[in-house]
Order: structure tokens, then sequence, then C-alpha cells
């Protein structure tokens, strides 16, 4: 039986599906009213709005509402130039249980996972939550450097600087010290 409805627009009272199908792709009458079929997001272009697809991080979008992630970041992943991606200053994390937006940690800050981390040679400790230069390598200058080994150690200085870190920093200083004025 064929029957004339008023078409409706999302958010409208409706009957059927066809009524919300006539103003716009990807919508149907859920309880009583015009709502985005399920994997479709409502979007709004000035006084035009339509169902646009969920997507995820780095595919393609038009407007933030259509970036989901399936978990709970810090903050909410953002269409940037086209693409679902995290704001700066954020990395996007992925585990079996979560994923979203997470804030970038350098070393003494904390931390939920290594990727987080972003200095070369760093880590998150499970223990401290804090990213942490991994083994091998030292905390200096802002930077994770490798350790030297001191039995590898032929050039003069390198030698003159592994002393002072196996003498002891104040023993060791002094002993540079004095070396660096019997030089001159």
């Amino acid at each position: 039986m064929l029957f004339c409805s008023e078409a409706r627009h999302l958010d409208e009272p409706c009957v059927y599906h066809e009524q919300c199908q006539h103003t716009m792709e990807f919508a149907e009458c859920a309880r009583g009213s015009c709502k985005c079929q399920r994997g479709f997001v409502k979007v709004v272009f000035g006084f035009r709005e339509a169902c646009k697809r969920k997507v995820h991080w780095k595919d393609n979008c038009i407007v933030n509402a259509q970036c989901t992630s399936r978990g709970k970041g810090e903050v909410p992943l953002q269409c940037l130039r086209g693409v679902c991606d995290c704001p700066l200053g954020y990395v996007f994390l992925e585990t079996w249980s979560n994923s979203g937006c997470f804030k970038e940690a350098y070393l003494g800050d904390r931390c939920k996972t290594d990727k987080q981390c972003l200095q070369p040679n760093s880590y998150c400790s499970l223990t401290s939550r804090i990213c942490t230069c991994t083994h091998g390598f030292y905390y200096f200058g802002e930077v994770c450097k490798k350790r030297r080994n001191i039995s590898t150690i032929t050039n003069t200085d390198d030698s003159l600087y592994a002393l002072a870190i196996a003498g002891g920093s104040v023993i060791g200083l002094a002993f540079l010290f004095a070396v660096g004025f019997m030089k001159m």
C-alpha cells in the first residue's frame, strides 16, 4: 500500500523510516524521532544537517564529530587537515582495552605507556609511571646518553672523563682540574 508521509529532519518526530530518509541519507526513525543510523553521526553545515560516517584515527574526515576512538583519552580526536588525529602536544595510544589522545611526555614526566615518552632511548617505568632513560643510558641535559664502558676507552680526554666518573664527583673533578692545569 502506497501512502504519502511528511518528510522529517533529524530530531523531529516520526513514525516511519521513510519520513527521515526523504531529507537525508543514513537516517532512520528510532524511538519516535529521526536519528542517524548506527555508525553515523549528525553533522551540521550552516543550516544543513547530514548523517556522516563515524571514523577513527588517521581516517579521512570533514568535521570533529566524526572522529571517534574506542576509549577515553585525555582529549578527543580532532579532524585536522581532513584526517582524524590528536591535537598538537598529544600522541595517539592504542591498547587492547583503550585508545585515545594522551599528553606527550618528556623525561621526568608522568606517563601511561612507552609511546608517550618522546626522547630517544626512554621508556615509561612500570613502577613509577615516569619517563626514564632505558638501561645503558643516563639522563644528561634533557636527553638520554649512552653510558660509556670504561674498559673500552682509549682517548686521553675520554680516559679523564672515565676517571672522573669512577673516582666520584669531588675527587674526579679535582683530578680533571689538576690534569687540565698541568697540560697548560
